[in-house]
């Protein structure tokens, strides 16, 4: 069990690297985000078409193996779109509001309650998907 919660700690705190970095690609190039979940795509592609070639996962027939990872891929790709979704909106309200002087605060405030609302989702799933491929 010690493994399985080191092992936890170990694949959440890279997931939520990639969450940060991709929220912060799309917040400073707000297309760049699209490359990290592209560079993400590619690698679990690889990763599963290996696997369907290799052994696969452990008590799971080879035919169900990709399964496994599947599922815990799905929430983790879901967590880096919303990252991406609320660094550009985080992004394109702050341009406005600090840098072209249009807008008011009120409408930041708000954008800021959606985006906090949208990285605490990401993060929760990324959560969730640690505790999937793990245990």
């Amino acid at each position: 069990m010690v493994s399985a919660a080191t092992n936890f700690w170990v694949i959440v705190q890279n997931n939520l690297w990639v969450f940060a970095i991709t929220f912060l690609v799309s917040f400073f190039i707000s297309a760049g985000g699209i490359f990290v979940l592209v560079w993400n795509a590619s690698i679990l592609g690889v990763f599963l078409s290996n696997l369907i070639m290799g052994p696969g996962c452990p008590n799971v027939p080879a035919i169900l193996s990709p399964t496994c990872y599947i599922v815990h891929g799905i929430l983790e790709i879901i967590a880096y779109i919303i990252a991406g979704i609320a660094g550009s909106l985080f992004s394109k309200q702050f341009s406005l509001y600090f840098f072209r002087k249009i807008g008011n605060e009120e409408v930041f405030m708000r954008i800021w309650k959606d985006v906090t609302i949208l990285v605490s989702i990401g993060v929760l799933l990324i959560f969730v998907a640690g505790a999937v491929e793990v245990f």
